[in-house]
């Protein structure tokens, strides 16, 4: 079984894609997405590229994607979508990715035992620099700079089993756009209005 995603806003939006569960890369080379409480014996997964080419048809002035997902390969191809339904679109220059890990790697949590609230480390600095003023692009110097600072890091019982560094995959050309850039409320108020009451 696979999972299906629905879009709907209007053209000329920031949208943000966000996902904290399992993932791993397919033989096809593409990101596949897995709830975090997904049965074992079910296939449930959604293609990020799927998904992409959702909004895009859209038309967003900009597409974020935060992942915090593992990005391990699997051998199977078992349980992913045919290639076929992708279609060959050229790319709008207007995407950026943030991944947990690099490819290959975990995306680690933080232990029940040391927290009330665990999450994932990506979600966890995330949520402290997406408040940030800054670029879009920044956001990913600001993760790593958080990352830098991990106890995993600088401690000799873990920094040899702990390997997590954040990627950034980006095609945006406008490098200025913020998420915390002031809204067209004159020609989209409509759209605002909407929005707001979903």
């Amino acid at each position: 079984m696979r999972s299906t995603c629905s879009v709907s806003f209007s053209a000329d939006v920031y949208t943000i894609f966000y996902c904290a569960g399992h993932g791993f890369i397919a033989n096809n080379g593409r990101h596949y997405l897995i709830p975090w409480d997904a049965h074992p014996d079910v296939n449930q997964c959604i293609c990020i590229e799927s998904i992409e080419e959702q909004i895009q048809q859209k038309k967003p002035k900009l597409m974020m994607f935060c992942l915090d997902i593992c990005r391990r390969r699997i051998e199977s191809d078992s349980c992913v979508e045919p290639l076929s339904e992708l279609s060959a679109t050229s790319p709008v220059p207007n995407r950026i990715v943030l991944y947990a890990a690099s490819e290959g790697q975990q995306a680690f949590e933080v232990s029940k035992k040391s927290s009330n609230n665990p999450r994932g480390l990506f979600s966890q600095y995330l949520l402290k620099v997406i408040r940030k003023s800054i670029r879009v692009g920044d956001l990913y110097h600001a993760l790593i700079d958080k990352f830098r600072t991990l106890p995993y890091r600088t401690s000799p019982y873990y920094r040899d089993t702990f390997q997590q560094n954040p990627e950034m995959a980006t095609n945006c050309e406008d490098y200025n756009r913020s998420l915390h850039d002031p809204f067209d409320t004159k020609c989209f108020r409509e759209t605002i209005n909407k929005q707001t009451v979903l």
